[in-house]
């Protein structure tokens, strides 16, 4: 038995035995519901099967007289098409051919167009959808077969190609994700539909398309380029929320929507939506630290920075000159604003008044010694909250002394005080001890030493303290933060958790330093270094201009003329 779709053919060496066997099958057929055509039943020695007649495998002819009768082709009156495969051997294999006369507004088509409305007719792309295939262009005169189709088609345009695409439109309307689309067309998107579908020229009030004109078609009531959805202006802000719902990063998701979608401000409305996440803002990292700011001195106590630090129950005040890196330290009798101010009293008597003294924002540095500093003629620059780093000076002060303290047994005794002044002699990494810089001296310890200068190299030290501060920054890690400014809208980083779940706010004063913003919020006016201020974006997704403003070229490129084209050797292109 053989079987060639639905036609089957029986043979057997006579009669008798070609009945048996016509009687299992047909047990067979009639168990499994399968029934045959009486008229199509044929017996004898010489049958029609398969376009051939058994029995010395001559060809039908019936077949051959619609081969030899085919009509000389003439023109160009209608669209074919055939799907051929070649085996290993290069013999071709005919999977899939057709052909239908042209619609009225087809006639007007481009050659290129028509030769592409050929490869989307939707049986043909049934057939192809589980491949991945590469399409090359070669000359008509090889297309045989499309050719002679296209010259005297078989079916009508009713009956060919609008019945492909009513089968593409009643697949995109049943598809209910798409009809969150369907659902939303507003007129503009349904002008350029009657546009496309027309195949003629663009209408005066849609030709800001003329720039993709050409590549846009019609499926049902939807618009596609190429394979991605076209999308309407109220359905936009839809598509947005569902591109979010993973909540992926800004590349990400700007990439799935590049995919599936297109509109013209596509990739700032998934940037914008993704910005102002609150949930994806809350878990971004932290801003990478900005290298330190060199902050400078021009002779000893310009400035100075002070800080406290706790040590086995003691409170300790260090006071650092800028210049020198000369350090002062004390036992604190109490927290106090008044406690901390008559120790750095006590040194002001000896060495001088300074003219600027940098703090945190600990409450012994805020509204009273505010009041006292200016009282001092001193300016006070407190530190970013939150950014122990702004106030470098003072923490490495402070890292010294207690280091050593913790060394000696955490006592302010006359061995401590020792230490401290052997210390302070001893050279830092440009050369110079901050002792020498701060008495401009060489000061004398409990060291033995031959050296007995007592000229202090001002431009020595200077320009050691140049180049080790242009070693620093050159070496130093990070990228300075885009500044920020007035009326921006910011978030702000929850400090403790790690998580930027503190709010949002509105930058009110940017602080001389450059590094250090007050934010107005809900709860009132903060201050935060810009590491932990990130630029808020301003959700636009709800609203779009209309998209025929946004697609009008300046000029659109003229179709190469068929001449043209067929001078190439050989383009290929992904499907």
């Amino acid at each position: 038995m053989s079987k060639i779709v639905d036609d089957m053919l029986l043979q057997a060496t006579n009669f008798e035995e070609l009945l048996n066997c016509l009687q299992v099958v047909f047990n067979i057929c009639f168990e499994e519901g399968i029934t045959f055509s009486i008229d199509k039943l044929e017996v004898g020695k010489r049958v029609p099967f398969a376009g051939f007649i058994v029995y010395c495998l001559t060809p039908d002819p019936a077949k051959v007289e619609a081969i030899s009768a085919f009509p000389s082709p003439k023109n160009l009156t209608g669209l074919g098409y055939a799907l051929i495969q070649r085996e290993k051997s290069g013999r071709p294999q005919l999977i899939q051919c057709g052909s239908c006369t042209l619609s009225p507004a087809q006639r007007n088509y481009a050659v290129v167009e028509l030769e592409l409305t050929a490869v989307w007719l939707q049986r043909l792309r049934e057939n192809l959808a589980q491949y991945k295939f590469t399409v090359m262009w070669t000359p008509g005169k090889r297309h045989l077969i499309a050719d002679a189709l296209s010259r005297y088609p078989v079916f009508g345009p009713s009956h060919a190609l609008d019945k492909e695409l009513a089968l593409c439109a009643a697949i995109s309307i049943n598809d209910p994700a798409l009809r969150i689309i369907a659902s939303n067309i507003d007129e503009e998107y349904r002008l350029l539909a009657r546009a496309l579908k027309a195949g003629g020229g663009l209408p005066p009030d849609l030709s800001g398309y003329a720039g993709i004109f050409g590549e846009l078609r019609v499926e049902g009531d939807l618009i596609l380029m190429g394979e991605r959805l076209f999308v309407p202006h109220p359905a936009r802000p839809t598509i947005i929320e569902l591109l979010h719902t993973s909540h992926s990063g800004i590349n990400k998701t700007c990439k799935l929507a590049s995919q599936l979608y297109v509109w013209p401000t596509l990739r700032n409305d998934v940037r914008n939506r993704v910005a102002s996440c609150p949930k994806c803002v809350a878990a971004l990292p932290s801003q990478e630290a900005e290298p330190v700011a060199p902050e400078g001195a021009s002779f000893p106590v310009e400035a100075v920075a002070v800080d406290l630090f706790d040590l086995k129950g003691s409170t300790f005040v260090v006071m650092v000159d800028r210049y020198s890196g000369f350090p002062f330290t004390a036992r604190l009798s109490s927290t106090s604003t008044e406690a901390v101010w008559s120790t750095l009293m006590e040194w002001f008597y000896l060495v001088g008044f300074p003219t600027t003294i940098k703090t945190d924002n600990g409450p012994q540095f805020r509204g009273p010694f505010a009041a006292l500093c200016v009282d001092a003629g001193i300016k006070h620059i407190t530190s970013s909250p939150y950014h122990p780093a702004s106030n470098g000076l003072a923490e490495s002060g402070v890292k010294a002394v207690k280091t050593l303290l913790k060394k000696l047994g955490g006592n302010d005794n006359a061995k401590f005080r020792g230490a401290l002044l052997e210390w302070r002699c001893t050279p830092r990494v440009d050369g110079f001890s901050p002792a020498d810089a701060f008495h401009a001296r060489r000061v004398r310890s409990r060291l033995p030493s031959a050296r007995q200068e007592s000229v202090f190299d001002r431009q020595g030290f200077a320009d050691a303290r140049s180049s080790y501060r242009d070693q620093m920054v050159k070496s130093a890690r990070g990228r300075p933060l885009r500044p920020l400014v007035i009326g921006q809208h910011v978030h702000i980083q929850d400090v403790s958790e790690k998580s930027w779940s503190f709010g949002t706010g509105t930058i009110v004063e940017a602080l001389p330093n450059g590094r250090s913003y007050r934010v107005q919020t809900d709860a009132g006016v903060f201050r935060r270094n810009r590491r932990h201020l990130r630029p808020a974006s301003t959700p636009t997704h709800a609203t779009f201009p209309p998209l025929a403003t946004l697609y009008a070229p300046p000029s659109a490129p003229p179709c190469p003329l068929r001449s043209v084209r067929l001078k190439a050797r050989r383009v290929s292109f992904r499907v």
